[in-house]
């Protein structure tokens, strides 16, 4: 097997009202890793706007947003926004995300998780009375 690289693919996410987010369809290691970086930043204050600017590339909002601005900018102006429309695109990307999840779990025949180790009985024989 080969090694493997994210191809920097987007996909646009319809919202109500005509407007729509488009984000990264997967993140890479080092896009992940500060991602959670900026999440376990300040105590977590920016926590779901962290992860939400991971993911988001632009907006149909007039509001600028983009790779762009610095990092900075972007959480402030997602934390910016009316509580609504910040759950309706985490909702998007959650979508998203459980999507490709379902993906992977079909693609590797995965449905659940192994068991970690055999039953503790079975290790050291069960006792019956």
């Amino acid at each position: 097997m080969g090694i493997r690289f994210i191809t920097p693919d987007t996909v646009t996410l319809p919202l109500s009202d005509g407007d729509s987010i488009t984000i990264k369809t997967r993140l890479s290691h080092g896009e992940r890793d500060a991602m959670l970086a900026r999440m376990r930043a300040d105590d977590g204050k920016d926590l779901r706007a962290a992860e939400l600017a991971g993911y988001l590339v632009a907006w149909s909002s007039s509001v600028p947003y983009s790779l762009e601005l610095p990092e900075d900018e972007r959480i402030a102006t997602i934390n910016a926004l009316d509580a609504d429309s910040y759950d309706e695109m985490r909702d998007a990307l959650k979508a998203h995300l459980d999507a490709q999840q379902e993906e992977k779990k079909r693609r590797t025949g995965v449905t659940g998780s192994a068991p970690i180790s055999s039953s503790p009985a079975a290790l050291v024989g069960a006792m019956s009375g």
